[in-house]
């Protein structure tokens, strides 16, 4: 009997462990999906910037998180520093940010807005915010947070 317990119990135990991997497995595809999905959108919402949503992200980041280094806005999107120059660079390009002095670095500048990043980045902003208000969602606020605090975990246990 005691055998017949112990069978059960590995059972039990590993049909669990198989469950939460498999849930693990779907979240992650559905982030892959889902950041695929937002990535398209986001490159069509602001094509009359001519940004897309690569460049946001680097203008968001430096918006929200002040001038940073590209090897700094790397580390911190969990990247590489060549992808984060090529968006820097189209970023220069286009007038968006500029690169300035760094006091703690003499090779590598810091990369800040440009009044017209800035314009640009409330723009984009102001476009999303009235596309979040005018869809019905088909969840509440509750479940939005939940949702985030999951992600935030996710992200923090990788």
């Amino acid at each position: 009997m005691t055998t017949y317990i112990v069978i059960l119990t590995t059972l039990l135990s590993n049909r669990k462990r198989i469950s939460v991997e498999e849930d693990l497995t779907n979240l992650f595809n559905e982030i892959r999906l889902t950041f695929n999905a937002m990535t398209s959108f986001i490159d069509d919402l602001h094509t009359d910037e001519g940004i897309t949503a690569g460049m946001r992200a680097v203008m968001e980041f430096v918006r929200r998180n002040g001038p940073h280094t590209v090897p700094q806005i790397a580390n911190a999107r969990g990247v590489t520093r060549q992808r984060i120059q090529i968006l820097v660079n189209e970023l220069l390009e286009a007038g968006l940010v500029e690169a300035q002095e760094n006091p703690a670095h003499k090779r590598s500048m810091n990369i800040t807005l440009t009044d017209e990043g800035t314009r640009a980045m409330t723009r984009m902003w102001e476009k999303e915010n009235a596309l979040i208000a005018e869809r019905p969602w088909p969840f509440s606020p509750a479940k939005v947070k939940e949702a985030a605090q999951t992600l935030r975990q996710v992200r923090e246990n990788l």
